[in-house]
């Protein structure tokens, strides 16, 4: 009975054409403030079909490692055997160079980034900049921890075609290591160590967390991480924290891999545990501890293998060494977010999330972080769609009376 007597209400309402233009443009406001509001908090994305690599494409991917792997071992010097416990690292400096330490803003606070980046990326490293390296947008939750601060660097390599535009931006951010070193691949353990060492002796900080500049940083998980944690807040100043392999890594014999390592380079069969490249987390204390084992003539070419290789040398007493669950490797845990380029999920428990390289993308996730975290008014939020609403409304319906 009632919903028959709200039918014939609205239709007596909409029964003029006034009305009725009225009405139309009242639902489509509402539409078009709904579809704002929710591109601006997911984004704009398709999920593509994944289709598996052709047999020719695999195929010639292994013989260009196979080709590159025989050209490291016949034109490089005898590698050292990095496995012997009486290996000592020869005491030279560091053989390379900063080439802007003028621009450089130092940093004293309690969560130092570390970004490795190609010199040509400067698109990824401005992305990063305005997303989850902008503390300025996570000003609330750092206030749950006592205002802890946390800053971001970018590591890169030279090269000449891209230095100038690497220097203007260098200049205007103050937040660019560049180094001297080429940007191969198999040079980024001495481009890290070099940050290592960058970190340790100008900046003030209580841990570093290195990762790379494809990688979402969910910053309110890292920083309940650090503080809330049990296992770390028990170890404080000796942690080594990731995705860590554990429980023997073989070495890859095979000359067909990309991470193809010879027995000259390391003899034993399995690696000392190591973290994942993406996302490694480390205190001061143990930085200073690896310090002395740095090897500068010749690094470990895997950068991630090599880090747990230096804290394996270092043999730190007490040192914990934090590891999630292995048993399978889901979006869900903590060092574990990864997914195609053309994805763009948000899932809450990650910390480092693996691969992004859009700018939407890294926007998307940074809001969502900040929404997820809790820390923030949600009244806020729903002013994006609320004030916007009832304002663009009433224009409608005061410009509607206009219309004939």
């Amino acid at each position: 009975m009632s919903f028959q007597f709200l039918k014939i209400g609205f239709e007596k309402m909409i029964r003029t054409s006034k009305t009725r233009k009225r009405f139309f443009l009242f639902v489509i406001t509402t539409i078009y403030i709904l579809l704002v509001n929710h591109l601006y908090l997911n984004g704009i994305y398709v999920v593509k079909e994944i289709s598996p690599n052709s047999p020719w494409l695999t195929i010639s991917t292994d013989l260009k490692s196979f080709v590159k792997n025989v050209e490291r071992l016949l034109l490089t010097k005898k590698f050292v055997n990095q496995h012997k416990k009486h290996y000592t690292t020869p005491k030279v400096k560091p053989n390379i160079k900063l080439l802007n330490s003028e621009d450089i803003h130092v940093f004293k606070g309690e969560i130092l980034i570390l970004v490795t980046s190609h010199i040509k990326h400067s698109s990824r490293r401005d992305s990063i900049r305005t997303s989850w390296a902008n503390h300025a947008r996570f000003i609330d939750h750092s206030q749950k921890f006592n205002n802890a601060r946390y800053k971001t660097y970018f590591v890169t390599g030279y090269l000449e075609s891209f230095i100038r535009k690497a220097k203007i931006e260098s200049s205007t951010f103050r937040d660019v290591l560049i180094t001297n070193r080429t940007e191969r691949y198999w040079d980024l353990s001495r481009r890290i160590m070099f940050g290592f060492l960058w970190a340790m002796e100008y900046c003030t900080f209580d841990y570093l967390l290195k990762t790379d500049d494809d990688v979402f940083v969910n910053i309110p998980n890292l920083f309940t991480l650090m503080y809330t944690d049990p296992f770390i807040l028990k170890h404080k100043d000796r942690i080594f924290a990731g995705k860590i392999v554990k429980s023997k890594s073989r070495t890859i014999r095979d000359p067909f891999s990309k991470w193809y390592v010879s027995q000259g380079e390391w003899e034993p069969d399995y690696y000392p545990p190591f973290a994942t490249g993406m996302g490694i987390i480390l205190s001061r204390f143990v930085l200073e501890k690896m310090r002395s084992h740095f090897d500068w003539i010749n690094p470990f070419r895997l950068d991630d293998v090599y880090v747990g290789i230096l804290i394996n040398r270092a043999n730190i007493s007490g040192i914990g060494i934090r590891n999630v669950p292995q048993l399978r490797a889901t979006l869900n845990e903590e060092f574990s977010g990864a997914h195609q380029h053309y994805e763009c999920r948000y899932v809450d428990k990650p910390i480092i999330y693996h691969k992004v390289v859009h700018h939407w993308c890294m926007e998307k996730l940074t809001a969502k972080s900040i929404i997820n975290s809790g820390t923030e008014n949600p009244g806020r939020y729903l002013n994006i769609l609320i004030v916007p609403f009832i304002f663009l409304n009433f224009v409608v319906i005061f410009l509607v009376k206009f219309l004939k």
